[in-house]
């Protein structure tokens, strides 16, 4: 009965004592440890290995870290009382994951809340120079594309002010060489007006010639005939003048011969012209062809080159997007759940306590019962 009342005894004060006992709660928050940029395997690069991160986070400790200092004097700032001289803290980095759980054990629920989101705080401050270093240096290539971007649409400008202005000389030189053609053309039908009209001419002289010739032969009919009939001195006379006329009928004949020769020279002339002209626009011709011809190599050759430049563009585009989502997914340390107080404090361990007490006070009611009933049943030697 002693044992049992002993046992009963020892449990039972020690299960009241741990309600008095102070209470120390166990607060928690889980943080993501931040990325910098992503590899060429498109692996996450972190701001700083969780291990490393872990190291400092743990030498608070050691009361030697910048953590320590500024957790515990913010905490002045704050005006919470019971400031410990330094801080502990629980780490626990879950496998193949980057985030790291922090926690911080503490009888002030409040306190211990602050203490992790300063500690938080600090981690962001820490890294925050290498964080807007690696966003700046994604700035600056941002930048760089941008220009050349603007550089390449100055050259496809240019590109095409150049298309407009071979253009332009093309159609003024083809309309120069046009307006040569027509000019040309309305020469040649000029000159072939004019060979008609030398031809129509000599058409008339022959004419002429024909009624001469046709003058010349009556009078010589008409003469022989005056002759044949009776020779005196007058006949003599009129035969003279019938002559003459004849004489003057065979040099006006000639002179319309000589003109019909001359007429034919302007005429050959007037075709050596002709062929002068065609030549000419045979090779303004060839010359139209050939701008018309240039001018369609020429711009394509340029189409071409401003189809480059437009697709080195939207590379560029494609490079600055990427640039974009790497600098946006360039993030600092993040509380990803709040510091929280679990719903039961760490300690007391009242289970604990109790299980101990009945043990100890077990074993301690068996040594006294033992060491009883030794001292009874020796009284009489001891006496």
């Amino acid at each position: 009965m002693m044992i049992l009342g002993v046992t009963a005894f020892v449990t039972i004060a020690a299960g009241a004592a741990s309600f008095y006992m102070t209470k120390v709660y166990k607060v928690s928050m889980t943080l993501d440890g931040g990325t910098l940029s992503i590899n060429a395997n498109n692996e996450d690069v972190a701001v700083d290995s969780l291990v490393n991160m872990k190291s400092l986070i743990e030498g608070v400790k050691g009361g030697t870290s910048m953590f320590n200092v500024g957790i515990l004097d913010a905490m002045k700032k704050k005006g919470i009382k019971d400031i410990p001289d330094s801080l502990g803290f629980d780490i626990n980095i879950p496998k193949d994951s980057n985030n790291i759980s922090i926690s911080y054990k503490t009888s002030d629920v409040e306190a211990g809340k602050f203490v992790l989101s300063t500690l938080a705080d600090s981690l962001r401050k820490k890294y925050q120079g290498r964080v807007d270093g690696n966003r700046k240096n994604h700035d600056n290539s941002i930048l760089k594309v941008n220009n050349q971007v603007s550089s390449e649409k100055i050259k496809i400008e240019n590109l095409k002010s150049n298309i407009v202005s071979i253009k332009l000389k093309t159609d003024l030189h083809v309309s120069n060489i046009s307006n040569s053609i027509s000019l040309l053309d309305a020469q040649k039908e000029l000159v072939k007006k004019n060979i008609k009209s030398m031809e129509n001419r000599i058409t008339d002289i022959r004419s002429e010639i024909v009624k001469v010739q046709k003058n010349s032969n009556i009078i010589m009919d008409q003469r022989n005939k005056f002759m044949a009939d009776s020779i005196n001195k007058d006949n003599i006379l009129t035969a003279m003048i019938y002559s003459n006329t004849i004489q003057q009928n065979i040099s006006y004949a000639n002179t319309l011969e000589n003109s019909i020769a001359g007429v034919n020279r302007e005429i050959y002339q007037a075709q050596d012209k002709i062929e002068t002209i065609e030549k000419s626009l045979g090779d303004y011709r060839l010359q139209k062809t050939g701008l018309v011809k240039q001018l369609e190599i020429d711009v394509q050759k340029l189409a071409l080159s401003i189809n480059e430049h437009e697709n080195q563009i939207k590379e560029m585009d494609v490079s600055i997007d990427l640039l974009k989502f790497k600098k946006e997914y360039v993030k600092n340390v993040r509380i990803l759940s709040e510091p929280t107080p679990g719903l039961s404090p760490v300690k007391p361990k009242k289970k604990m306590i109790v299980a101990l007490a009945f043990v100890a006070g077990l074993f301690f009611s068996l040594f006294a019962s033992f060491i009883l009933e030794f001292i009874i049943s020796h009284k009489s030697e001891f006496a």
